[in-house]
């Protein structure tokens, strides 16, 4: 069945499942003009949809929604999970004209910590399909991928060929992905196809600004931070990103003397990976790659690294 939400206030819930909304086992759910503040949970810390084992698809539409301070704690997706929180779950997600301010995830290990205001089709063998349009990502965080929107990781999948996941004229500013004692961060603002995963995205007519992504001084040069901005195919992961008529404007990725800083703005294919990456009528201004004991690889664009096959 279908269960609107429309006009009402989501705040100060906890569960280990969506700490304000859980939908499930095929369930259609839309939201609408609702803001969620303060919500708590290890998966979804505000709504989680198509959650556990090989349960039937969930589809989740927002509209006009305002998601403020929720976290995931020890688990993925600050805000929104879809298509993750278990093993061959296939999910769907549409958001459009809505904000995500100050969200977060934490996590214990490598493997958690994803996706600071939305984690899309992670898990192994889970699916998500994503389109964000005409939204605002301010100031969300990840201890380790994705410090806005976390697609296809962990052996997951974020869309297909023939039907990519999108985001279109959408603004992320101030978000980061600052690692852990265990592993760096990757993709201040979104991570595409990391660990073993496979993501199909297209951004186009966004804005990039201010975001970060960083090692943490982990002392290796096996844990690199990846993509300031965006992160593509990280991991053994094998991602296409398509990048239009967007702007990238002082994103930073900083290994602070650690391991290797890689893509201020953009980093695609790297530790063992395979990526391709297309990029057309876009603005590259003050991006950094910094502070990599082991070196700092491309200020705008790092393609190709550590024994990755990236192609742009």
């Amino acid at each position: 069945p279908t269960q609107p939400g429309v006009g009402i206030g989501v705040g100060s819930g906890t569960s280990t499942l969506g700490g304000g909304i859980q939908n499930s086992w095929g369930g259609i759910l839309t939201v609408v003009d609702t803001e969620f503040d303060d919500n708590t949970a290890n998966f979804g810390g505000a709504i989680i949809s198509a959650n556990g084992d090989d349960v039937p698809s969930g589809s989740l539409t927002v509209t006009s929604c305002t998601f403020n301070d929720n976290r995931a704690v020890d688990g993925d997706g600050g805000a929104i999970d879809t298509g993750g929180g278990g093993e061959g779950e296939v999910g769907a997600l549409v958001v459009t004209g809505s904000t995500f301010s100050g969200n977060s995830t934490t996590g214990s290990t490598a493997d958690r910590g994803d996706g600071g205001a939305i984690d899309n089709g992670d898990e192994s063998t889970s699916t998500g399909a994503l389109s964000v349009s005409t939204s605002t990502f301010i100031d969300n965080t990840a201890t380790v991928d994705g410090g806005a929107i976390d697609n296809g990781d962990n052996g997951g999948t974020g869309g297909t060929s023939g039907a990519p996941n999108s985001v279109s004229g959408s603004t992320f500013t101030d978000n980061s992905a600052n690692g852990t004692t265990l592993t760096a961060g990757d993709g201040g603002a979104i991570d595409n196809a990391d660990i073993r995963g496979r993501g199909y995205l297209t951004v186009s007519s966004s804005t990039f600004s201010a975001n970060s992504a960083s090692a943490n001084g982990i002392d290796t040069k096996y844990h690199p931070s990846d993509g300031g901005a965006i992160d593509n195919a990280d991991h053994g992961g094998n991602g296409h990103v398509a990048v239009s008529g967007s702007t990238f404007d002082g994103n930073m990725t900083d290994a602070n003397h650690g391991g290797n800083s890689n893509g201020g703005a953009i980093d695609n294919a790297d530790e063992g990976g395979t990526g391709t990456l297309t990029v057309s009528i876009s603005t590259f201004v003050a991006n950094v790659a910094q502070n990599g004991a082991y070196g700092a690889h491309g200020g705008a664009i790092d393609n190709g690294d550590d024994e990755a096959r990236g192609t742009v």
